[in-house]
Order: structure tokens, then C-alpha cells, then sequence
């Protein structure tokens, strides 16, 4: 998985180089909170807008069910 860009004022954008039908991206704070959850339909590309939420230090977790498929962390800056 791939964000960019990354920091972000807002919005990212998420990309694999498999697809992977029903797998799901969680974004949790930096105190490990969820926040946010995206279903994936098999899209190689995904954005997702993190405007909504505050300045900080954000983790992305690609998974399907229990299994672990990659985390980034992500900072979203505001100005």
C-alpha cells in the first residue's frame, strides 16, 4: 500500500499493486483510537479525505478479516 501524498492537508490517496476483494483500510490516531474504517471492492486506487479529523500522527491498517496485509503511518498537517 501506497499514500501520497504523505504529509497530507487533507485528502490522500491509497494505492495497491494487487487487488484484494474485501479487504478493509482502519485509520487509527496516534493513541491507537479507530477512527475511520473503507471498505475496498477490489480498487487499485482509493481516496480518502482525513479533513474531518486534527492535525496529528494518523495509522493506516490494510487488512482482510484477521489478517494483517500492511500499515503506514500517515501525518495529516493543517494550516
Amino acid at each position: 500500500m501506497r499514500v501520497s501524498p504523505n504529509p497530507t492537508s487533507g485528502t490522500t490517496v491509497l494505492t495497491w499493486q494487487d487487488q484484494v476483494v474485501g479487504s478493509e483500510v482502519d485509520l487509527y490516531d496516534v493513541n491507537g483510537l479507530h477512527k475511520e474504517n473503507f471498505n475496498l471492492t477490489g480498487e487499485l486506487v482509493k481516496t480518502i479525505d482525513l479533513s474531518p479529523f486534527e492535525s496529528g500522527t494518523y495509522y493506516l491498517v490494510w487488512h482482510i478479516g484477521n489478517q494483517l496485509l500492511d500499515t503506514k503511518q500517515v501525518q495529516l498537517i493543517k494550516q
